[in-house]
C-alpha cells in the first residue's frame, strides 16, 4: 500500500509541477494560493488512492465471477491501445482545435469536472468554501476506504477464491509425443495471459494491416518523408 501512496504522489507531482509553473507564469499567483496549492498537492493523492481501491475491489469482485477473463481483458486492452493510439495520431489537431476555442471547451467540460473545480477556485480564487467542500468531500472518500480496507483487508488475502465453477466431465487420456506435450504446453500458457498475446501475436495483425494503409495512404506516406526527411529511412525500411 506504501508503494501505491508513493506511485500516487509521483503522478501528481508530473501533473502538478508543470502547471504550477504555468500558474507562477501568468502572474496571477497569491500566497494563499500557493500554500493551497501545496496542500492539495499532497491531498489529492490520498482521494486517488482511496477512490482506485474502491473501483479496483470492484472490479476484483466482477472478474472473480467471469468466464473467459483472459479474453476479455485481451479485448478491453486491444480496446485501450486503440484510444491511445487514437490520442496520440490526433494530438495536434486536438491541440489547434483547444487553441481555436478554448473558451467553448472550457465550458463543455466544465460540467463534468464536479468537484474538481471547486479545488481550482479554491487555489486560483482563494476560495475557502469550495477549498473546504472539496477537503470534506475527499476526507469521506479516504475515510470510506480506511474503513473497508480495515474490515477486509485481511479476509481479502485469506480468503479462498471460488470464481466460476465448472462441470467436471470424465474424458479418456491420451498420450503423445514430447514434442506433442511440449507444445501443447506452452499453446495452453499462450492462451492463458493476455500479457503474452498482446506482446507477441500483436504484431501478426499490425502487419498486414500496416501493409493495407500503406497501400492506400501510399501517397501520403510519401510527403510525409519529403516533410520530415529525417524520417526517410525508417519509413523505408
Amino acid at each position: 500500500m506504501l508503494l501505491l501512496v508513493l506511485l500516487n504522489y509521483l503522478f501528481a507531482l508530473v501533473v502538478s509541477l508543470p502547471s504550477f509553473v504555468c500558474y507562477l507564469w501568468l502572474g496571477e499567483a497569491t500566497l494563499p494560493g500557493v500554500l493551497l496549492f501545496a496542500f492539495f498537492l499532497f491531498f489529492l493523492p490520498l482521494v486517488a488512492l482511496a477512490v482506485s481501491c474502491l473501483i479496483g475491489w470492484l472490479i476484483s469482485l466482477i472478474s472473480s465471477r467471469m468466464k473467459h477473463k483472459n479474453a476479455i481483458s485481451l479485448i478491453c486492452a486491444i480496446l485501450f491501445m486503440g484510444i491511445y493510439f487514437y490520442v496520440c495520431f490526433g494530438f495536434s489537431a486536438m491541440i489547434e482545435r483547444i487553441e481555436a476555442d478554448i473558451a467553448g471547451i472550457v465550458s463543455a467540460f466544465s460540467p463534468y469536472l464536479g468537484p474538481l473545480q471547486w479545488m481550482g477556485r479554491a487555489i486560483a480564487h482563494t476560495d475557502l468554501v469550495s477549498g473546504l467542500g472539496f477537503f470534506l468531500l475527499g476526507g469521506v472518500l479516504i475515510a470510506a476506504a480506511y474503513w473497508f480496507l480495515a474490515r477486509t483487508y485481511t479476509a481479502i488475502l485469506t480468503a479462498g477464491r471460488s470464481g466460476v465453477r465448472y462441470e467436471y466431465r470424465e474424458k479418456k487420456a491420451r498420450t503423445s509425443s514430447r514434442l506433442g506435450a511440449l507444445i501443447r504446453r506452452e499453446f495452453l500458457h499462450f492462451i492463458s495471459n493476455y500479457y503474452y498475446i498482446l506482446n507477441e501475436a500483436l504484431g501478426l495483425f499490425l502487419a498486414p494491416a500496416a501493409a493495407i494503409y500503406i497501400l492506400i495512404q501510399g501517397k501520403n506516406i510519401g510527403q510525409l518523408m519529403d516533410e520530415l526527411p529525417e524520417l526517410a529511412p525508417f519509413l523505408a525500411s
